[in-house]
């Protein structure tokens, strides 16, 4: 926000250093700088090159960070790989099924998706054994990733709008928290979100077109993070990085309300005439 508002080229640096150390809490971040990307050079379309040299900016912040960790991969896994391999196909599995009632925990499944007992087994085997080397960092690890990626291709093509289904309601998830402790403990946080959020769209409703501009990717991440998130198992945590951005935008929407109301006060303070006995 504070690189669109003030067209300081550092700025963009700066903030190519701070997303690179959030792309490496996870991985599922990692296509947002692209959007974001796109996002300046819509605006700077018409200026090329001072697009593309904050663009580049942006993009060496990130490369900065990421390298180090990046060849480091490289040398103990002889791949390429960026930030980590994380369990996609078993978090793609779960999602496949998991909603706010069923939800038991992370290693848990619930009976109904079993067509049988042997299923059963095979898939918490399975599950045992993908936990096992997924804890103790092992490559084995990808091997049982890549078996629940195509189970979960699978339930999804034999059902897709049950699928569909379940990615709705478990929207409210990634934002609203209202368990601590995977699901063991109520607690209130989810409500504080709900403070936030109203106050945020007031931010941008009240704002200019201008100051849309600035405020826009906040929204654009927050449309990101669900695209990519939701068809996972997902926790609200996953959405902990965009909260700074959200709450930023709650104090503008509280200042932004005080202003309107001081204006429509101190207008109707006017039209009132007082008559003195």
């Amino acid at each position: 926000m504070l690189a669109l508002k003030f067209e300081k080229k550092y700025l963009w640096f700066l903030t190519g250093i701070g997303f690179g150390i959030v792309l490496l809490s996870r991985p599922e971040y990692a296509l947002f700088p692209l959007f974001l990307s796109a996002y300046i050079y819509f605006l700077k379309r018409k200026l090329l090159i001072d697009a593309l040299k904050k663009i580049v900016l942006f993009l060496i912040g990130i490369g900065i960070i990421l390298t180090p960790w990046t060849l480091r991969n490289y040398l103990i896994c002889k791949e390429p790989i960026m930030v980590s391999r994380g369990p996609i196909g078993y978090s793609l599995y779960l999602g496949s099924f998991v909603t706010p009632k069923n939800w038991k925990g992370w290693f848990n499944f619930p009976q109904e998706i079993f067509k049988n007992r042997q299923e059963k087994e095979a898939i918490e085997y399975l599950s045992l054994l993908h936990n096992y080397y997924y804890f103790r960092g092992s490559k084995k690890m990808i091997e049982i990733d890549n078996i629940f990626l195509e189970l979960a291709l699978e339930r999804i093509k034999d059902n897709p709008s049950q699928y569909f289904w379940h990615y709705i309601k478990k929207a409210p998830r990634l934002w609203y928290q209202n368990y601590m402790h995977m699901s063991l403990y109520k607690e209130a946080s989810g409500n504080f979100f709900v403070f936030y959020f109203v106050f945020a769209l007031f931010a941008f409703g009240l704002s200019t077109r201008k100051e849309k501009v600035f405020m826009a990717p906040v929204g654009l991440f927050f449309v990101y993070l669900n695209v990519i998130f939701l068809p996972l198992a997902i926790s609200p945590r996953y959405g902990v990085v965009l909260i700074p951005g959200i709450i930023s935008l709650t104090g503008i929407g509280i200042w932004k309300i005080f202003l309107w109301l001081k204006i429509n006060v101190k207008n109707r303070t006017k039209d009132i005439h007082f008559i003195y006995p």
